[in-house]
């Protein structure tokens, strides 16, 4: 039974990166109650994780801030269910990373850049690989940027570098590329006032691998962006 909630998580994340998200939210939804019925809480709070992601990627299209505060709610319940269910450190640092997300997407940059440096100080100690290292410090970057610290541009450049080591093991959602497109995406926007050519062109880079990788998320993101720039 355990397999086979797994391969409805995956079933759900390859819609979710398609962008159908009713499907998803449908397959995430049979995974959540099947694993509680089966005493699985991993599985319950990886549905729980991944609709809280659908909630995050509605709000990335910027038409109103509360898919933000569903995302962000969602996340914080998440991390209650893993604490409850005595799942381990790993999987609240998971979900404390997410939850920083949410926090970015809603503007809480203080509490973003608290969590990020939360997940990056235990993911530094418990290297999973090092590309996923350089997205952790990619997202933390970001958060130093937004609160006007300039060591958040070194912190970006750094982790592009480190996710191009694609040693991401599980790469099924190919998050190497996903990881790669999205600190492209952030290098972007960073300098896109100061340098113009070069945010340019990371957002054209990041265009041509989703393109070429079939990431429909990323692909929008960068077309937003470089529409941004004409």
């Amino acid at each position: 039974m355990i397999q086979s909630i797994e391969n409805t998580l995956q079933k759900g994340i390859i819609a979710k990166e398609s962008k159908q998200f009713s499907e998803a939210s449908s397959l995430f939804t049979q995974a959540i109650i099947e694993s509680i019925e089966n005493e699985y809480p991993h599985g319950a709070l990886h549905g729980l994780l991944n609709i809280g992601t659908i909630w995050k990627l509605k709000a990335r299209e910027g038409k109103t801030q509360e898919f933000g505060k569903l995302a962000y709610d969602s996340f914080l319940a998440a991390r209650e269910y893993a604490l409850e269910n005595n799942l381990g450190t790993e999987e609240v640092i998971h979900v404390t990373f997410l939850l920083g997300q949410a926090a970015f997407e809603i503007g809480n940059y203080d509490e973003a850049e608290k969590l990020y440096q939360e997940s990056y100080d235990f993911y530094s100690k418990n290297v999973r690989s090092i590309a996923h290292l350089g997205d952790i410090k990619r997202h933390l970057g970001s958060a130093k940027i937004k609160l006007g610290k300039r060591d958040g541009v070194l912190l970006l450049q750094e982790a592009l570098n480190n996710i191009r080591e694609f040693d991401e093991k599980d790469s099924y959602d190919k998050k190497n590329y996903v990881w790669e497109t999205g600190a492209l995406l952030s290098l972007a926007d960073a300098v896109m006032d100061e340098d113009r050519l070069n945010a340019v062109k990371y957002a054209q880079e990041a265009l041509t691998i989703a393109t070429d990788k079939e990431l429909v998320i990323r692909k929008e993101e960068a077309e937003r962006m470089l529409h941004t720039f004409e």
